[in-house]
């Protein structure tokens, strides 16, 4: 995630618009699932 929010800040010019969809597409619903159960098994 650091890495590719590097990108988007430092090489914006250079970033194609379907990479970043395609993360937003396959990677991000995958992303959420895991922070809901992080979220879920941490201490209130």
């Amino acid at each position: 995630m650091v890495a590719f929010r590097n990108v988007l800040i430092h090489g914006y010019a250079a970033v194609r618009h379907e990479t970043v969809w395609n993360v937003i597409q396959d990677a991000l619903p995958e992303l959420i699932v895991v922070l809901r159960q992080l979220l879920a098994d941490s201490p209130p």
